[in-house]
């Protein structure tokens, strides 16, 4: 499964900041740590500091937990509800 094709295809909100994040990356990296055992935002900083996954991942850096409550305050109801529908519909 292509994930970065299938995230790219979504309607996500855009990041104001030309030195923002790519809404892509926020993504795939909140994923993996989730994954990882991430159960609030504090937990996001230990994924950060995994050089292993950004070397995978060919991110130049990596974004930290504020980053993350920055972008997804940028959600509400009609745009989750946009993102969920366009997801579920990806074969």
């Amino acid at each position: 499964m292509s994930i970065n094709d299938v995230i790219s295809s979504l309607s996500l909100p855009q990041q104001g900041s030309n030195r923002g994040y790519s809404p892509e990356q926020l993504i795939i990296q909140f994923w993996i740590s989730v994954w990882c055992g991430a159960n609030c935002f504090d937990h996001l900083e230990v994924t950060r500091s995994d050089k292993v996954i950004q070397e995978m991942c060919k991110w130049k850096r990596m974004a930290g937990r504020k980053s993350f409550q920055r972008y997804f305050s940028k959600f509400n109801q009609a745009t989750n509800q946009e993102v969920f529908t366009q997801l579920d519909q990806c074969q």
